[in-house]
């Protein structure tokens, strides 16, 4: 009987205390209101998405032109071209390394050096691994703000250990930090600049700063032919100078209200009201204008929290296969240009075109479009691209670079249909992804899950290997599986188009409390409450448990 009473009474005191939650809310404003009274497209939005933007152009130089400070280097023994065995293991008197002066010829990584060519090739994706998996869940932790500061400037004295030492373990370290740093930026800012507009820009915004990825795709060519005798000047222009310079954005940006709401009504106030006067907008944001929240109790979140909620459990398991698909069949297409078209740095220009071409469409359609069905459709359509490549593989005569042939031509045009159809799944996916989230652990999900993302780029190169050496497969066909696995992924996931955010994590509200506490037995079903013995806010309800 006691523990009935108890029971029961904690029942009374959670509705008393929603019921309250909800009367004083009814003289507050819902966040998302706020922020569109601060002007969600103002001069502060706007200028915070510009400053993303240009980060995100050099984010692409450096992470899609990894393979050009890696390029194997020509051998030459005696005056004539030669065979890396024959340099390695040939008795001649003059043997030299020729080509561009990369990562490899600089460091002679060369004649059972391979390996450590290797791990310098993969260190940015295990940086960036371990970068996501730390830092966005500190964003949640400590704020977005400090870990945007941290990121840039773990980028900044990495690139330039990278440059201005010789010895291989400096170089590597301080490319291991680059890595740490440079996709947690990214991810970070996306987050940002989810959280400090509304409606249309919001989805606006996401979608610019892949249209600024492309366009730093379609750098990478005219950047290499002009400073391609020194690695060193590829890596200062493509990261060190943008990254020093790009560390003072850390100074321009605030917290985010968001983020601050359940934590600080007062700060959140004060971030409000600045962006309010930044917009030159005349209102007054006080923290009574601010909607309570509706937590139990403030909470420190880690990775492990994304699967003890039934209510994330679903999402994080179906999108972290959804990523690892999307992002395996990318990056794969892009460590396959070497088997396809033209030379790498010119096919990197190439699909940098259908890159920029798609984001900026999908920065126009994709906001206005349901996210689920359209991901669907479009990494269907990729899929199917990439098996095309089965019909027309490059006769063996043809494969050097130096000679042309028609099915080099249809197979550059298939990769570059294939990579703009792409860019639609991703801006649907990084846009889906940001809504399937609650704020409260939004940085470490979308973390998270851009970092099994990741994982699926790191092991495209083995694969490819695999692929090639074993299989004698053109490794873009087995990426349209990639694609096909992330269709799959996709479909057990509830569409978000046009529905409010959520701010808390569903079993952490009252509200949720309440609902479980009466129906324990019936979740996930639709049942009619009972209302003989019910407080008036309950007693109407329907209970529909969808956690």
């Amino acid at each position: 009987m006691s523990r009935k009473m108890s029971v029961k009474k904690t029942l009374i005191e959670l509705e008393e205390e929603l019921e309250q939650i909800e009367e004083e809310n009814k003289q507050r404003k819902p966040m998302d209101e706020l922020i569109t009274d601060v002007v969600t497209n103002g001069k502060y939005q706007i200028l915070i998405m510009l400053l993303f933007g240009v980060n995100f152009i050099f984010n692409a130089t450096y992470m899609m032109s990894n393979g050009l400070f890696f390029q194997t280097p020509g051998y030459e023994c005696d005056g004539q071209p030669c065979t890396e065995k024959d340099y390695c293991n040939g008795d001649y008197t003059d043997k030299q390394l020729t080509g561009v002066n990369s990562v490899t010829k600089a460091l002679h990584l060369v004649c059972g050096k391979n390996y450590a060519n290797a791990i310098g090739e993969s260190l940015p994706y295990i940086g960036s691994l371990i970068g996501l998996m730390v830092f966005m869940m500190l964003g949640d932790k400590i704020g977005r703000k400090p870990v945007l500061g941290m990121t840039l400037g773990i980028c900044a004295i990495g690139s330039i250990l990278t440059i201005c030492f010789e010895n291989v373990v400096t170089i590597y370290t301080g490319m291991f930090l680059v890595g740490v740093g440079i996709t947690p930026v990214g991810f970070i800012q996306i987050v940002i600049l989810n959280e400090i507009s509304t409606g249309h820009f919001r989805t606006f915004s996401m979608c610019f700063m892949y249209v600024c990825f492309a366009i730093g795709e379609m750098l990478i060519w005219p950047f290499s032919a002009i400073v391609e005798e020194d690695w060193r000047l590829l890596y200062l222009f493509f990261l060190t100078i943008p990254y020093c310079v790009c560390f003072g954005i850390y100074f321009l940006v605030l917290e985010t209200p968001k983020y601050l709401q359940p934590i600080d009504q007062q700060k959140t106030a004060e971030v409000l009201q600045k962006m309010a006067d930044y917009n030159k907008q005349e209102v007054q944001i006080t923290e009574k204008m601010i909607e309570k929240s509706d937590t139990l109790k403030q909470n420190s979140f880690d990775y492990t929290h994304l699967f003890r909620f039934r209510s994330l459990r679903g999402v994080s398991l179906a999108m972290c296969s959804l990523s690892f698909g999307i992002h395996a069949l990318y990056y794969g297409m892009q460590v396959s240009l070497d088997l396809i078209g033209s030379q790498v740095a010119k096919n990197c220009f190439f699909v940098g075109i259908a890159d920029f071409l798609g984001y900026v469409l999908s920065d126009i359609v994709c906001p206005k479009l349901p996210r689920k069905k359209n991901l669907v459709i479009t990494l269907s359509i990729a899929s199917i691209l990439c098996f095309s490549f089965i019909f027309d593989p490059v006769p063996k005569e043809c494969q050097p670079d130096d000679q042309t042939c028609p099915q080099k031509t249809i197979q550059i045009i298939q990769a570059m249909f294939a990579r703009f159809v792409i860019s639609f799944s991703f801006s649907f996916m990084i846009i889906w992804l940001n809504e399937l989230y609650p704020t409260s652990i939004r940085s470490i999900g979308v973390g998270f899950v851009a970092a099994i993302g990741f994982l699926g780029a790191y092991v495209t190169p083995y694969i490819k290997q695999f692929s090639t050496d074993v299989l004698n497969l053109n490794f873009v066909i087995l990426c349209g599986f990639f694609g096909v696995m992330g269709v799959a992924s996709a479909f057990s996931q509830k569409e978000t188009f046009g529905k409010p955010f959520k701010q808390e994590i569903d079993e952490l509200t009252r509200r949720y409390s309440v609902r479980l506490s009466l129906n324990p037995r019936e979740r996930g079903q639709s049942v009619k409450v009972k209302t003989d013995t019910e407080t008036p806010l309950i007693k109407q309800q329907t209970m529909s448990t969808v956690y």
